[in-house]
């Protein structure tokens, strides 16, 4: 790799714009999902399991008109916890993308 003032690449494909910007975006975007990916896995679905584990409780009894009416209001809340978990990792992937994408662009900007 031929590296020009400053350390900077100097590579004819490095210096198109467009490449650059596929490439930045690829990279950020991939940056994003690790922190994203972690969070969906693990502290952003905690509340969706320990839903979906009360109603495990809850079908193992019989089959009551309270017991009926508290695994459907169960089922709501999974969903409205399941949406909010899935709007906070999309808004965190996005998030940390942006960073990384600024920081990048930042880095790898031709100088005048």
């Amino acid at each position: 790799m031929d590296l020009g003032a400053g350390g900077r690449t100097s590579g004819a494909w490095w210096a198109d714009p467009s490449r650059r910007v596929f490439v930045g975006l690829a990279l950020a975007l991939a940056v994003g999902f690790v922190p994203a990916a972690l969070f969906a896995r693990g502290p952003g679905m905690r509340r969706v399991r320990e839903l979906r584990d009360s109603q495990a409780a809850l079908s193992a009894q019989p089959a009551t008109h309270e017991v009926t009416a508290a695994f459907f209001q169960l089922e709501d809340e999974v969903n409205g916890a399941f949406r909010r978990d899935a709007a906070l990792t999309l808004g965190l992937w996005l998030a940390v993308a942006g960073a990384a994408g600024l920081v990048l662009r930042r880095v790898t900007a031709p100088r005048p």
